[in-house]
């Protein structure tokens, strides 16, 4: 029989072993937890978490050429999906008024990246004209290049009819001798009086577009948000063609104190949509009044100076705006373009000299911006 003195001497020395270690157990973890605790309230040992990005990732009478047919506004030039929906939040801070230039006295305004003209009246008899408004670019839905234009000028191929080999011919040598750095594509491809094309014939067409080598801008919609655009991008993306740029026209109610920031909306939902660049070859205060469309005030010279002024300055600050120009530089009434309806967006009057509206325009001196080289997503909805 075993001594129980003994055997109980044992039994509390191991069990004093135990605790012993239980404890510097207990100690470590504490030390640890402390550790731990203090590490991660310590904001200069945490990581920060990236901040959300916005982005991810520019009528007429070009005049009677073989290779630019006329492209013209008529009444069903709908501003439909241009037109603005008033929204109940506050409307754009107020931009402060230049003081205009007196007329006569123009100078050369500063260059600027993003601004630009689409005109074929004033630009065509005198395009020394431009620099009046400080465009660093303009154009004038031809594919012919004026003679010395006195800042970069921008072809389009405009229809069905003007893809042709001597265009596209005439495209890559520019290009070659450093005249040409973009194009841009179909004039209002959904409209039946402007290209008046199908997704399929402009699909088919556009690997000829690509084949100059330049800059490629999408063809620029009646409706921005319509079928026909939509069911272009999506076959160009299928087919692996590229796309650099969206090209967009917008004519809005601008007496609308809303109108500016539904603007900024669409363009923000289209970028998201697409990934892409966006250039805005149309803008401007046209009276919509004559396409049988209502205004929400009565249009005044104020109004549209305004709508510029707020327009063009959040143009300037959307990053994924690229290039946007105004419509137009002239206003000849015509069988297409009444007085009533380009008064008050006219950028030169008769004499070619700026008017009031234009003079703001050359005042909007904006940094210039640096387009980058892109092309159509695999998954454009990503």
């Amino acid at each position: 029989m075993p001594n129980r003195r003994n055997y109980g001497s044992q039994r509390r020395r191991s069990e004093f072993k135990l605790a012993l270690i239980l404890l510097i157990l207990a100690l470590l973890i504490s030390a640890g937890i402390f550790v731990w605790f203090k590490h991660d309230k310590n904001p200069n040992n945490s990581i920060p978490k990236p901040e959300p990005s916005e982005v991810v990732f520019p009528s007429p009478d070009p005049g009677p050429t073989e290779s630019s047919p006329s492209p013209s506004k008529t009444a069903s030039s709908s501003p439909t999906a241009q037109k603005p929906t008033p929204s109940p939040t506050r409307g754009p801070t107020p931009t402060p008024t230049p003081t205009p230039t007196a007329p006569g006295s123009e100078t050369t305004a500063p260059v600027v990246g993003k601004r630009g003209l689409a005109g074929a009246s004033t630009a065509k008899r005198n395009p020394e004209a431009v620099k009046k408004l400080g465009a660093s670019w303009y154009y004038n839905w031809s594919v012919k290049r004026p003679d010395n234009p006195p800042v970069e000028w921008v072809p389009m191929l405009w229809g069905p009819n003007t893809v042709t080999d001597k265009n596209i011919a005439t495209l890559k040598k520019g290009k070659e001798q450093g005249h040409y750095k973009a194009l841009l594509g179909f004039n209002e491809p959904d409209h039946p009086k402007q290209a008046n094309m199908t997704v399929k014939q402009a699909i088919k067409l556009w690997p000829k577009l690509e084949s100059t080598g330049l800059r490629l801008g999408s063809p620029a919609p009646m409706r921005p948000n319509g079928v026909w655009f939509d069911n272009f991008m999506q076959q160009a993306q299928q087919r692996g063609l590229r796309v650099d740029f969206i090209a967009l026209h917008y004519y809005q109610d601008f007496t609308n104190p809303n109108a500016v920031k539904s603007l900024e909306k669409k363009l923000r939902k289209m970028h998201q949509k697409y990934h892409k660049p966006i250039w805005i070859t149309e803008i401007g205060t046209l009276d919509i009044r004559t396409w049988g469309y209502k205004h929400r005030t009565a249009p005044t010279s104020p109004k549209a100076q305004k709508y510029m002024q707020q327009v063009t300055a959040m143009l300037e600050r959307l990053p994924f705006v690229e290039r946007y120009s105004w419509f137009k530089d002239s206003c000849q009434p015509g069988a297409s373009q009444t007085k009533l309806e380009c008064s008050l967006t006219t950028l030169f009057d008769a004499k070619g000299e700026l008017t009031q509206i234009g003079r703001l325009y050359a005042q909007r001196a904006q940094p210039a911006s640096d387009p980058k080289d892109t092309h159509v997503p695999k998954n454009p909805n990503t």
